[in-house]
């Protein structure tokens, strides 16, 4: 949180030198106060970080889905020391995974 402060209040002094720099020069103001930016910037951040944080905490891919029920199964092995009490088949690792060449061998 207080990286997203140090950024926010970078870009508001950032934007308060424009708007100082813009007033010296005689050109128009920009029609937003210090204060609406702020407001803006810190909104837009806690969008981002709100969809970033739901993303990373929910499964929301099949792939997601299925890596959750791989750990919900290692985690269920552990606290029993019983794989058979594992949901589902039980596969040795070294059938779960496939060898690419073993496949290409057997297509031809």
């Amino acid at each position: 949180m207080e990286r997203t402060k140090s950024i926010v209040l970078l870009l508001v002094q950032l934007f308060s030198v424009v708007q100082t720099g813009l007033s010296i020069a005689g050109i128009s103001q920009l029609p937003f106060t210090s204060d609406q930016v702020s407001t803006a910037i810190t909104g837009v951040i806690a969008v981002i970080v709100s969809i970033y944080s739901w993303w990373r905490n929910n499964n929301v891919t099949s792939a997601a889905v299925q890596g959750q029920q791989v750990v919900n199964a290692v985690k269920l092995a552990q606290d029993t020391g019983n794989a058979v009490d594992m949901p589902g088949e039980v596969v040795p690792m070294s059938e779960m995974i496939s060898d690419p060449d073993a496949k290409a061998d057997s297509t031809e």
